[in-house]
């Protein structure tokens, strides 16, 4: 290699360097806000035999995996099992025990908004809007 090419180059690989950390800088600050997901604590109140029942659901989210509780019935707080959101569809199962006998309750829910629009399915299928609670 000539001598002269020897010193070109490296000052070349200089300039280009620099050139991309100028055009990084230059570059104007990311607007997209990053999605908080499902994790939080919503609230909703549905009717049920006796009255409104107002349900507490507290979940954490990692990757596509949700996991958490839910307070509704009696304020009894039971475990969610099999919790997963996927293109921001919520959906887990919670089972209660009645009268010493389990009943699983799934519940389907889309994240949009800042709300959860879904329903709960046990012998028959109720709608369910719940709110994002402040922390």
């Amino acid at each position: 290699m000539r001598a002269w090419l020897r010193l070109v180059l490296p000052v070349v690989d200089l300039i280009a360097a620099a050139f991309v950390q100028l055009r990084a800088a230059d570059a104007p600050p990311s607007t997209t806000q990053p999605s908080t997901g499902a994790t939080g604590t919503w609230k909703w109140t549905a009717p049920g035999p006796g009255g409104d029942i107002d349900f507490i659901l507290k979940i954490k989210q990692d990757g596509e995996t949700v996991t958490g509780s839910l307070v509704g019935f009696n304020g009894d707080e039971s475990p969610i099992a099999d919790g997963k959101i996927q293109d921001g569809k919520l959906s887990f199962k919670v089972t209660r025990d009645f009268n010493g006998n389990p009943v699983t309750t799934l519940y389907t829910a889309t994240l949009a908004d800042g709300e959860l629009k879904g329903k709960s399915e046990t012998i028959f299928a109720q709608d369910f809007e719940a709110k994002r609670e402040q922390q």
